[in-house]
Order: structure tokens, then C-alpha cells, then sequence
């Protein structure tokens, strides 16, 4: 009888590791797109010089620094791209804190300097100089 038992449940355990289960779902695939209405925008550049100094750091993991700061084109992952970006800010909207516009810095041009002690903490401060340009037109 135990001899039995032990041949089917071994059968039973062959037939179960050989049997195979498909699933029927399927993940549903879409190509969603954004389409603008805007065509090609074309700058002014002005003879206006703009400078704005901006930093990022931290003190003990708290991070210290820059709350406002523009992200077009600079990449803001790091403390030094933070740094960088706070500078543009400040360069272009300084003087009008919340502000936000279509201005940019035509060769934008920078100076990084990085200060501080390890683990304890470390301050990253860009410095931006550069030509602010404007929106001449937008052709569709």
C-alpha cells in the first residue's frame, strides 16, 4: 500500500512538472503622441548682458540651496546641474522671484566652484554670464 502511494504521487508530481500553463494576458501596447500647434521659434538676441550665481549642497544629507531654478537643457540630477540651473534663474528672473518666462542665455558661459568637507557637507556654486534673448516670432 505505501509502495502504492509513493508511485502516484511521484506520477503525480511528473505529470505536474511537465505540464505547462500559458497566460492570456497581454500587455496592451498604444503610441500616444503630443502634437503642438507651435512651429519654429525664433530668438532675438539682445546686447543685454545677464549674470546670476546660483548653489546646491548639502549639510549633514539636509539639502541646502537653490529652491528655484530652470531646467530647460541642463540637467539637474546632479548638484553641480542644480547649481547651474539656479544660476540661469537667477540671471534671467532674479530681480522677480516666481517669475517664469520664454527667455533664454545665448552662449551661456560657466564658472563652477565646489566647497566644503567630506560626509560632513558641500556647497556646489555656479556662476552663469551670457547675452539674454527673446522671442523674435513663431512661424507654424
Amino acid at each position: 500500500m505505501k509502495r502504492k502511494l509513493t508511485i502516484a504521487l511521484s506520477l503525480l508530481t511528473i505529470i505536474a512538472a511537465c505540464s505547462s500553463s500559458t497566460s492570456t494576458n497581454q500587455m496592451v501596447t498604444a503610441n500616444y503622441g503630443l502634437q503642438a500647434n507651435i512651429g519654429k521659434v525664433n530668438y532675438k538676441i539682445t546686447n543685454e548682458l545677464v549674470t546670476g550665481k546660483g548653489c546646491s549642497g548639502f549639510f549633514l544629507i539636509i539639502p541646502t540651496g537653490a529652491t528655484e531654478y530652470v531646467g530647460a537643457g541642463i540637467d539637474t540630477r546632479t548638484r553641480e546641474g542644480k547649481a547651474k540651473a539656479a544660476a540661469v534663474y537667477n540671471a534671467l528672473y532674479g530681480d522677480k522671484p516666481g517669475q517664469l518666462g520664454m527667455d533664454i542665455i545665448a552662449q551661456p558661459q560657466f564658472r563652477v566652484d565646489s566647497t566644503g568637507i567630506p560626509i560632513i557637507g558641500k556647497q556646489v556654486c555656479a556662476t552663469v554670464i551670457g547675452y539674454r534673448a527673446v522671442i523674435a516670432n513663431i512661424s507654424n
